[in-house]
């Protein structure tokens, strides 16, 4: 499973996981809000992959520059960092698709 966090201001983010990624980019490129199982808001700031829960770390654990060598190596955030690329990718198509 890939998981991610749906910031929503500089402290505050609603946890998710991929098959909730959908909604989270859609809400965001377009600026609506959204409720997910974690949570809802009507402001997203950004979607990042969520390192610390794939690597095992607390949530308020401030990534080191070797924590940071250890999500370079680990293919398992490798993954959930191109499923983000894809579903980005997928979400802004289909939205340039309906505006034509």
């Amino acid at each position: 499973m890939k998981f991610y966090r749906v910031n929503i201001d500089f402290n505050n983010f609603i946890n998710i996981d991929e098959t909730e990624l959908e909604k989270a980019i859609y809400a965001f490129r377009i600026g609506a809000s959204v409720v997910f199982k974690n949570g809802a808001t009507d402001r997203i700031s950004n979607i990042v992959p969520d390192y610390h829960k794939i690597l095992g770390f607390n949530d308020n654990w401030k990534l080191t520059p070797d924590d940071w060598g250890e999500i370079n190596k680990s293919k398992d955030c490798f993954e959930t960092k191109k499923t983000f690329e894809l579903t980005d990718t997928k979400v802004n198509y289909l939205i340039n698709k309906n505006q034509n």
